[in-house]
């Protein structure tokens, strides 16, 4: 449907990989792709979806669901929250901006590294 809505209208549509492994994603490629104003689709097996990502008081609280059922959503930026103890860094979590279809929270966040199996991501290219 995609593609011929796109041909339909003088352009063409590719996909380029920014795929990584199954729980993570080439962020310099996809870093990339979102500067030139282009979006990423993930097809994962299983995942997990942020609700919510709220710092206070030195504490981070992260509302997350864990679903074990296949899903694709539409990924449009990334943030990465950097922990200090001691002046120094000790852990790094990275988040994909996602929409996620889901009627109760259109945008949200994927972590990686966490609860998630990605079968693919590709980048949305039309020229």
């Amino acid at each position: 449907g995609l593609n011929t809505y796109v041909e339909d209208h003088g352009y063409n549509l590719s996909f380029s990989s920014f795929y990584s492994n199954s729980t993570n994603v080439n962020l310099s490629t996809f870093g990339n792709a979102i500067n030139e104003g282009k979006i990423g689709v993930l097809f994962c097996r299983t995942y997990n979806f942020v609700y919510t990502i709220q710092h206070s008081e030195g504490q981070t609280f992260v509302s997350k669901l864990n679903s074990e059922n296949p899903h694709i959503m539409m990924a449009y930026g990334y943030i990465t929250i950097d922990y200090y103890q001691n002046g120094s860094i000790f852990r790094t979590d990275t988040y994909l901006q996602v929409s996620s279809g889901f009627s109760s929270a259109d945008q949200g966040y994927i972590k990686m590294n966490d609860d998630l199996q990605i079968e693919e991501a590709l980048i949305v290219n039309i020229s």
